[in-house]
C-alpha cells in the first residue's frame, strides 16, 4: 500500500527506540515519526511526508497530529526534516502542518510563507526564524498550535484576525461598558473579556470607566468610540502588570526614576527597595521573570504548569527593554539571562524562586520560607510579590532576594507558607564531606584505581594557590594513616574531573579514588586543615552591616545562604572575597559556615 506525500493515516506504533523516537509500518514501508511520549502499540493519527534520499525508499517520515503524544523535543526532530520534506503550500483548514515565522509585525503578528502565499499566524511570542507547528484556519490564516509561541490572549485575538466574529461575545454595533485599562501606541485600551477595544483619540485616563460603542476592527482588536465617561475608577481586569507599565511610561518620574518605577512595577506598598542600583535592577528583572511565569501559567490548563524560555524572554523584554535595553542585542547586556541562570553571581534559579525543567522549560517553585533569625525570613516563591500584599507582609528587597520581616514561624505558618529548615534549604542534609572522618569514609566506600597520572594533571598545592601544574602536591597524613593529595585532571570539552591519591605505606601500592566535582571545595578545606593551615573567614562590623571576608570561594551550600540573605558583593581585597550583610544575619551565616574544615573569627558582638 503506497504512501502519498501529506497523506494522513492511523497506524499503530511498532518500535520506540532508547532515545524515544518511533517507527510505525505501512505496508512494506517502515516510516519514522520522531519521539513520542506514548507507548509502544497505542495508535497514532500521522500525516505522511516522504522519503529521504540516503534512506531509500523504504523508509519514510511523517509527523505526528496527536499533539498530547509528541515528546518535548519534538519541534527539533521536526526543524532537521523541514528543509528535506515539508511540503512548501498553504494547509487546508483543519490541517497540521509544520512552517518557520518568517515576518513579525506590530503588536507581535507573526506571518509565515507558503506556497508563495502569506499566512497570518496571529500573535506570536517567539522569534523570525522559529519552527512552528501550525492548522489551517479560514485563508491566509493559520492557527498556531505550539503553546510557548503563542502569544498572549492568542485565541480572541486570532478569531478577530482572521473575521471569526461569529465565535465572539460581541460585534461591531454593540454598546459596551468597559474600563480603560491599558495604552498601546498611545492609544486608550479597554477589554470586554478577553476582547481588546482600542479607543482612537478618546479622552479618559487609565483606570477610569466608559461607556462605549465597537464601531469597526483593526488587525487584531476591535475599535471603538467613548460616548460617555465616569468620575469614578472602574476595576481593571487586565492589569496584569501590562496595563501598569504602559501607564508608567505615559506617566514619568522625576525624582530617583528606577526606584520609583522599580515600586510601582512590583506593586506592593510594604516593601523596602536598595539604594544601590545594580540591586534594584536585579530586583526588577527577578520580579518581571516572576510575574511572566505566573501570567504564563495562568493561561495555562495543564496539571503540571510550565513555561518555556522563549516565551518568558519575550514577555520580559518586551516590558523591560525600553528601560534596560535590549538584551538580544550584541551591544546589550544579556540581564534576562544573567538574573534567571547565567551569572556567578545570585540568580533566580539558583535562589529557588523559578524551577529550571528540562527541554528549556520553567516552572514557579511552590511558596516556603526559610528563617534567618527569630523574626525575618527568606521569601521562596515563583509567585510575584504583589500576591502577598494582601497578608500584612512587610517585605525587603535585596536584588532578587525577598526577606519577610517581623514575623514569626507560627505568623507564616497562619498565612499558609510552611517553613523549610535552613539546613534542608541549603542542602547541608542530603550528604556530608565536611571533616577529616568525612573524608576518610568516602575513600573507604570508593572504588580504588592504580595510580597512573598524566603530565597534564594538575595537583593542590594548598590555600589560595590552588591546583598548579608545576607545584609541589600538598601531601597530609590522615588518622587512619594513609597519605594524600588531590589532583585535578583538565578536560578539553567539559568539566575538570578530580582525583584523591592515596597510599597507606610505603610497601602498598598506591591508588587513585574518583571525587566528584562537586566536592572539590570540601576537599581542598579538609586538606588545608589537617596541614594545620586552615583557610579562614572573619566576620567583622562596618558601616551598615557586617564584613565577611574569606580566603576561598565557599562551596555551593554557603553560597547559596550568602545570596538567599541578600548578602551585597563588595570586592576581592587582599586576596580575600568580601560581602556585607545585615547585622541581624550574622548569627545565621556563622551557622552555615561552621559546617566546614575551617577557621572563623567573629569580631562583631552583635546582639542577636
Amino acid at each position: 500500500m503506497s504512501l502519498e506525500p501529506n497523506e494522513q493515516f492511523t497506524a499503530k506504533i511498532t518500535t520506540i527506540t532508547q532515545n524515544g523516537k518511533a517507527t510505525v509500518r505501512r505496508g512494506n514501508k517502515t516510516v519514522n515519526i520522531g519521539p513520542v511520549s506514548c507507548e509502544k502499540g497505542e495508535r497514532v493519527r500521522l500525516k505522511y511526508l516522504g522519503e529521504k534520499e540516503e534512506f531509500g525508499n523504504d523508509v519514510g517520515f511523517a509527523i505526528c497530529l496527536n499533539e498530547e503524544m509528541l515528546a518535548d523535543n519534538y519541534d527539533e526532530w521536526v526543524h532537521n526534516m523541514i528543509d528535506h520534506l515539508i511540503m512548501d503550500q498553504p494547509p487546508d483548514q483543519g490541517e497540521v502542518t509544520y512552517s518557520e515565522i518568517d515576518e513579525i509585525r506590530d503588536r507581535n503578528l507573526g506571518r509565515t510563507t507558503l506556497g508563495g502565499k502569506r499566512i497570518q499566524l496571529g500573535p506570536v511570542e517567539g522569534d523570525v526564524g522559529d519552527l512552528v507547528r501550525i492548522v489551517g484556519a479560514e485563508e491566509n490564516y493559520a492557527k498556531v498550535l505550539t503553546p510557548y509561541l503563542q502569544g498572549k490572549n492568542y485565541e480572541v485575538r486570532f478569531k478577530i484576525l482572521s473575521g471569526q466574529f461569529d465565535e465572539l461575545p460581541i460585534s461591531i454595533g454593540d454598546k459596551i461598558t468597559t474600563t480603560i485599562s491599558d495604552i498601546e501606541n498611545n492609544t486608550l485600551v479597554g477589554y470586554v473579556g478577553d476582547i481588546p477595544i482600542w479607543f482612537p483619540d478618546a479622552d479618559a485616563e487609565i483606570a477610569q470607566k466608559v461607556d462605549g460603542q465597537i464601531t469597526g476592527c483593526d488587525a487584531d482588536h476591535f475599535i471603538g468610540e467613548i460616548v460617555n465617561t465616569y468620575d469614578e475608577p472602574g476595576r481593571i481586569e487586565h492589569s496584569s502588570h501590562w496595563a501598569r507599565m504602559q501607564w508608567l511610561r505615559q506617566s514619568g518620574f522625576a525624582d530617583d526614576p528606577l526606584h520609583n518605577f522599580t515600586q510601582k512595577f512590583i506593586h506592593h506598598d510594604q516593601i523596602n527597595l536598595p539604594d544601590a542600583t545594580d540591586r534594584l535592577r536585579d530586583a526588577l528583572v527577578a520580579e518581571a521573570i516572576r510575574l511572566a511565569i505566573a501570567d504564563k501559567v495562568e493561561e495555562s490548563d495543564g496539571a503540571y504548569p510550565r513555561v518555556h524560555i522563549s516565551g518568558i524572554q519575550h514577555w520580559v523584554t518586551h516590558k523591560l527593554a525600553a528601560i534596560l535595553g535590549n538584551p538580544k542585542e550584541e551591544d546589550s547586556e544579556d540581564w534576562f539571562n544573567m538574573i534567571l541562570k547565567d551569572r556567578s553571581g545570585p540568580t533566580i534559579t539558583f535562589l529557588g524562586d523559578i524551577l529550571n525543567l528540562s527541554e528549556g522549560y520553567y516552572a514557579p517553585s511552590p511558596t516556603h520560607a526559610v528563617m534567618t533569625n527569630s523574626s525575618n525570613a527568606v521569601l521562596i516563591s515563583g509567585q510575584p510579590t504583589m500576591a502577598f500584599s494582601d497578608r500584612d507582609l512587610e517585605i525587603q528587597v535585596r536584588g532578587i532576594t525577598r526577606i519577610i520581616t517581623g514575623t514569626s514561624e507560627g505568623e507564616l505558618l497562619a498565612n499558609d507558607i510552611p517553613v523549610q529548615s535552613r539546613s534542608e534549604y541549603v542542602g547541608l542534609d542530603s550528604g556530608r564531606l565536611f571533616t577529616e572522618s568525612d573524608l576518610i569514609n568516602f575513600i573507604t566506600d570508593q572504588p580504588k584505581e592504580n595510580w597512573t597520572p598524566e603530565q597534564s594533571w594538575e595537583p593542590y598545592t594548598g590555600q589560595q594557590w590552588g591546583f598548579q601544574q608545576d607545584g609541589d602536591p600538598l601531601e597530609v597524613k590522615l588518622d587512619d594513616d594513609s597519605t594524600v593529595s588531590f589532583w585535578r585532571v583538565p578536560v578539553e570539552y567539559g568539566r575538570d574531573v578530580y582525583r584523591l591519591k592515596l597510599q597507606r605505606s610505603a610497601s602498598e601500592s598506591t591508588d587513585m579514588v574518583a571525587v566528584p566535582s562537586r566536592y572539590r571545595k570540601h576537599v581542598s578545606l579538609i586538606i588545608d586543615a589537617v596541614s594545620g593551615i586552615s583557610q579562614r573567614v572573619e566576620f567583622k562590623k562596618i558601616k551598615d552591616g557586617v564584613l565577611v571576608s574569606c580566603d576561598f570561594v565557599p562551596p555551593r551550600h554557603q553560597m547559596r545562604w550568602l545570596h538567599a540573605i541578600g548578602a551585597e558583593w563588595l570586592e576581592t581585597s587582599k586576596n580575600q572575597l568580601q560581602w556585607r550583610i545585615q547585622n541581624e544575619e550574622t548569627e545565621s551565616v556563622v551557622d552555615i559556615f561552621e559546617s566546614l574544615p575551617i577557621t572563623i573569627t567573629n569580631k562583631t558582638k552583635v546582639d542577636y
